[in-house]
């Protein structure tokens, strides 16, 4: 992945905090947005469970309807 470099700012104690464990000021600071990142998206995954259930049709159903409004017979291609 190639590196950006970027301008934040940060609580003081927070980068006197972090030099303790590390010189490398970029790596933790890397190491915390992708963690941040990942929380995130399993979050966004977690709320969308169970959203499927209060459609009213299936996916299958959809499809055919989108299917017959488009005036497609998918099923029988050409190419």
């Amino acid at each position: 992945m190639r590196a950006v470099k970027k301008t934040v700012s940060i609580p003081e104690e927070l980068v006197k905090e972090a030099r303790l464990i590390t010189s490398n000021f970029s790596a933790i600071v890397e190491v915390a947005l992708v963690a941040y990142l990942h929380h995130y998206r399993v979050q966004k995954a977690t709320e969308s469970f169970g959203k499927w259930k209060e459609r009213k049709n299936s996916s299958v159903d959809l499809v055919n309807k989108l299917r017959q409004e488009d005036k497609r017979n998918h099923g029988n291609r050409t190419h």
